[in-house]
């Protein structure tokens, strides 16, 4: 069995880039840690699936959106919290 190492990466970031998103609108609401436990796998699965038999534009559209997720929290955030502290 071979792994294709690429399709595991893009469905990896595509996993934490869409459940990232997800939990935008319950930033507020306490929601338990094994709910985010659960999905992960389920996600992971569901994605791999679309990306296969999804047209490559729709692909490309959710892992955009997963990038810029993840780019907000990680890159954009940091940066403005060294710029708040000038």
């Amino acid at each position: 069995m071979r792994i294709d190492w690429l399709f595991a990466l893009v469905v990896a970031i595509g996993t934490i880039g869409l459940l990232e998103w997800a939990k935008r609108p319950f930033a507020e609401k306490s929601v338990p840690w094994w709910v985010w436990w659960a999905a992960a796998p389920l996600t992971a699965v569901i994605l791999a699936i679309a990306i296969t038999y999804l047209p490559g534009w729709i692909v490309g559209a959710v892992l955009g959106l997963c990038l810029a997720v993840l780019c907000y929290d990680n890159l954009i955030k940091f940066i403005q919290g060294k710029i708040d502290k000038l």
